[in-house]
């Protein structure tokens, strides 16, 4: 109730996130979470006025990517920093990324990336391990 009245939020939405996050990241507490939301609030990721609904939506996708609960919140912020019109918009670009590069409709982009880049791809397609990883190299070859 604290981070809900300190943050003009409703308590079933943080409880919703919470319970997001928990079910899409292995052995995550909820007191640790309740840290990270608080963060989040704390660090303006609410801007666009989604930060909760962004955590209930894309906290499956960016388990399923790879990526930890932290690296989420730390794409959050760095989408938010980098002017991301909403917040939604970040989340978003992870789960698009994430369907591409599982269902193969990346391979023709991927082949003109480096070649540390296409052999992530590779082993991700054969394992299913390491979107985050071909995630971050992507990112640093189109910078």
């Amino acid at each position: 109730m604290t981070i809900a009245e300190s943050f003009d939020q409703e308590g079933n939405d943080i409880t919703k996130s919470v319970n997001a996050m928990q079910n899409s990241f292995d052995n995550l507490s909820v007191d640790k979470s309740m840290d990270l939301i608080t963060s989040g609030f704390q660090k303006g990721l609410n801007y666009s006025d989604e930060f909760l609904d962004s955590i209930n939506e894309y906290s499956n996708q960016f388990s399923a990517a790879g990526f930890s609960v932290e690296q989420m919140f730390s794409i959050f912020e760095a989408g938010a920093e980098s002017g991301a019109f909403q917040l939604d918009k970040v989340g978003d670009l992870i789960k698009e990324m994430n369907i591409r590069l599982s269902d193969g409709t990346a391979d023709d982009a991927m082949g003109k990336l480096s070649k540390r880049t296409q052999e992530l791809y590779a082993e991700f397609k054969k394992t299913g391990k390491g979107g985050d990883e071909v995630f971050s190299a992507v990112m640093k070859d189109i910078d």
